[in-house]
C-alpha cells in the first residue's frame, strides 16, 4: 500500500509580543539597554515592520432574511462542533436587516464561522477572512438550515511577562496568566499559572472604559498562589538551588473581571500591567504595539491541531531556558512576521511540563453523550448509531470528511485531499473497504466496534425499513422505521465542495466504507425530498460528507 507522510505546521495560534514601558528611575537605563542589546544578540535585529502581533480584529456584517425577530449571532474560529473550535463572540438581540460586530482572532486563521440563532432555527455561514478583515455573513432562516452549537470554549490568550530581574534569560515566565473570554458577554476570567520571579509582583487590568482593577484581590502573586516565600519560583520546573526554592504542580488560581461588551485582545494589545517590587517603585511592565521594539511581554493564543484533533495551550519555557531554546525557530519569526511555523516545533524537554488542567490529553474525542446503537430488526443484526460522527444530538449534521480522512478542513477538492497528489489519477490505494482501519473516521473517533457502513449494510437498511421525509426539532431529514418499530433519524446534511456547503436541508450525502470498483471513487448513499428510496452517489473522494456509523 502506498502511503505518504505529510508535514504539519500549526497556524491556528495567535501571538503578540509587545515592548515594555519603563519610566521609573529605580531601573537604570543601562539595565534596559543591556536587556535590549542582549535580546538582539540572541535573536537578531528585530524587523522594524514587526510588531509581534498576529491577532487581528475581524468585522462581520450580518444579514438575516426571513427572521422571526431580533436574533443571536455566535462567531467561531472553526466549524461549530469541531473539537477545538473556539466561541469568539456571542451577540444577542441583533437587528436582522443589518448588524455589524467585531471579534478578535489569529491572523493565521483563514475562515470565520457564524451561526444565527433565530427561535428554533440555527443557520450557519462561513467566509474566508480577507486582508481587510471584513466579511459578510448572510443567512436565510426559511431554508431551515441547522448546525450543532454546543457549549464551546471561548477565546483563550496567555500573557507572559519578563521582569528584568535578569537581562539575559529571556524565559518569559516571571508571571504567566491566561485570559478566557467571549466578546459580547462583558466578563473575562484571568488565571494565574506561573510566577518565575524572586521579586514581589502584582497584576492589574487597565481597561479603557473601566477603572484600574487589581487582580487576585490585590494580592502579591506568590501569595495569590498560596506561597508565602516571595523568592520561590512557582511552576517553572526549577530545581531548588542557589538559595532559591522551586515549587511545581501548584494549582492555578482565577479571578473574574468585568470588561466592555466589545472587549478583545487584538492588534491594540493586552490591557494587563505587571507591577514589579511596587514598594520600591521598581517598574511597571505593560503592553504596546510599537513596531520593531524588543519585547518584554509575550502573548499567545491557544491553537488547535487538526492532525491530532487536539487543542493546545501555550506552554512557557522552563526557568532560565531562553525562548529560542524552547522554540528554536523563533528568530525566523522575529525577521518574518508572517512565519508562524516555529510554534509547532517547541522542544518538549524545555517547556514546562507540570500541572495544567486546561491541557486536553485525549487525542480521541470519544463517544458523545446520548449515543445509542439502535436495533432496527435487520436480518444481518447490524445496529445503527442514532447520530452522525461529530454530532451531539440525533438531528445534528455532525462533521464533514473526505473519504478516508479523519479530520475536517476548510477546503475540499483534489488539491487538499490527503491521499493523492492533486488529482484522481494519483489517488493512493487505501484498500477496497476501509471499515475498522486507520482511515475509518467512525472507528478512529468513536473506537470500540463502531465502523463506517459498507454498501451492503446501507442497502439492507433501506430495504428493510420504511422512511419518511420529516423534521426533527426543526431539522429536515428522513425518519427510518424498522420492522420492530425502532427508528433512526438521518438529517439532510448535504455535502461540502471546496469551501461551500451544498444542498444542506434538501439532501443527505453519507459515505460508505467500500470503494466503487469502476472509477476509484467511493460510493455514498444519497436521499432528498423527491426520493423516498436510496440513490447511489459517486461523489469524488475529496467531497466533504457526513458519516452514520454501525456496529
Amino acid at each position: 500500500m502506498k502511503k505518504k507522510l505529510f508535514s504539519f505546521v500549526t497556524v491556528l495560534m495567535g501571538i503578540l509580543l509587545f515592548s515594555s514601558c519603563a519610566n521609573d528611575d529605580a531601573v537604570s537605563s543601562d539595565k534596559i539597554t543591556d536587556f535590549n542589546a542582549n535580546f538582539e544578540k540572541v535573536f537578531g535585529t528585530v524587523n522594524p515592520a514587526q510588531n509581534f502581533n498576529t491577532q487581528r480584529t475581524v468585522t462581520i456584517d450580518a444579514v438575516v432574511e426571513n427572521a422571526q425577530g431580533n436574533y443571536t449571532l455566535l462567531v467561531y474560529d472553526a466549524r461549530p462542533n469541531t473539537k477545538g473550535a473556539s466561541l469568539l463572540g456571542k451577540f444577542e438581540n441583533l437587528n436582522p436587516a443589518s448588524s455589524t460586530v467585531k471579534v478578535a482572532m489569529s491572523k493565521a486563521s483563514e475562515f470565520v464561522y457564524c451561526v444565527a440563532v433565530d427561535g428554533d432555527t440555527r443557520s450557519i455561514a462561513s467566509a474566508k477572512v480577507p486582508a481587510s478583515g471584513r466579511v459578510t455573513a448572510k443567512f436565510d432562516t426559511a431554508e431551515g438550515a441547522f448546525v450543532d452549537t454546543p457549549t464551546a470554549d471561548g477565546t483563550s490568550v496567555t500573557v507572559a511577562f519578563e521582569d528584568l530581574g535578569s537581562t539575559d534569560d529571556f524565559d518569559f515566565n516571571d508571571a504567566v496568566i491566561r485570559v478566557d473570554y467571549v466578546t459580547g458577554t462583558g466578563v473575562a476570567n484571568v488565571t494565574l499559572m506561573a510566577v518565575g520571579a524572586v521579586l514581589p509582583l502584582k497584576l492589574y487590568y487597565y481597561g479603557e472604559r473601566t477603572q484600574t482593577v487589581a487582580l487576585f484581590n490585590g494580592l502579591e502573586l506568590h501569595e495569590a498562589m498560596g506561597i508565602d516565600d516571595k523568592t520561590a519560583i512557582i511552576n517553572t520546573n526549577w530545581k531548588t538551588k542557589d538559595g532559591i526554592v522551586g515549587v511545581d504542580n501548584v494549582p492555578f488560581v482565577s479571578c473574574q473581571i468585568e470588561v466592555p461588551q466589545d472587549f478583545v485582545i487584538d492588534e491594540n494589545g493586552a490591557p494587563f500591567v505587571l507591577e514589579v517590587d511596587g514598594v520600591q517603585g521598581q517598574r511597571q511592565i505593560t503592553a504596546s504595539t510599537e513596531y520593531g521594539a524588543v519585547p518584554q511581554v509575550f502573548v499567545v493564543g491557544k491553537f488547535y491541531s487538526e492532525r491530532l484533533a487536539k487543542t493546545f495551550f501555550w506552554r512557557w519555557p522552563k526557568e532560565r531556558v531562553r525562548l529560542n531554546l524552547a522554540f528554536p525557530e523563533v528568530a525566523d519569526w522575529m525577521a518574518n512576521p508572517e512565519d508562524f511555523s516555529f510554534l509547532a516545533n517547541g522542544v518538549e524537554d524545555n517547556l514546562y511540563d507540570g500541572y495544567d488542567p486546561t491541557i486536553d490529553d485525549q487525542v480521541q474525542p470519544g463517544t458523545p453523550e446520548g449515543l445509542e446503537a439502535v436495533d432496527l430488526g435487520l436480518p444481518s443484526g447490524t445496529l445503527w448509531a442514532n447520530m452522525n460522527v461529530g454530532a451531539t444530538v440525533p438531528e445534528g449534521y455532525g462533521s464533514y470528511y473526505a473519504w478516508g480522512e479523519t479530520e475536517e478542513k476548510d477546503y475540499y477538492d483534489w488539491s487538499s485531499y490527503l491521499y493523492c497528489d492533486g488529482s484522481k489519477e494519483t489517488c493512493y490505494d487505501l484498500g477496497t473497504d476501509i471499515a475498522g482501519t486507520e482511515y475509518d473516521v467512525a472507528h478512529v473517533m468513536w473506537g470500540g466496534d463502531w465502523k463506517m457502513p459498507t454498501i451492503d449494510q446501507i442497502t439492507e437498511l433501506f430495504e428493510y425499513t420504511t422512511n419518511t421525509w420529516t423534521k426533527l426539532n426543526g431539522v429536515k431529514g428522513r425518519l427510518l422505521t424498522g420492522q420492530n418499530g425502532n427508528t433512526i433519524f438521518i438529517p439532510a446534511s448535504g455535502c461540502r465542495y471546496q469551501s461551500e456547503y451544498k444542498r444542506v436541508g434538501t439532501c443527505g450525502n453519507y459515505w460508505a466504507s467500500t470503494i466503487f470498483p469502476y472509477n476509484g471513487n467511493s460510493r455514498s448513499y444519497e436521499f432528498d425530498f423527491y426520493k423516498p428510496y436510496i440513490a447511489w452517489s459517486l461523489n469524488a473522494r475529496y467531497f466533504g460528507q457526513t458519516v452514520r456509523p454501525v456496529q
